[in-house]
């Protein structure tokens, strides 16, 4: 997460939220993967 709000805040102001919805998908992905092996 902290990687993505850094990636977010060089990236050029046109690109911020492209990059953040890019992150926040990242972020859910990561959070259902973990809610998923955390299951079994």
């Amino acid at each position: 997460m902290l990687y993505c709000t850094k990636n977010a805040l060089d990236c050029p102001i046109l690109k911020k939220l492209y990059t953040k919805t890019k992150c926040m998908e990242t972020i859910e992905r990561e959070f259902e993967f973990a809610e998923r092996t955390s299951k079994k």
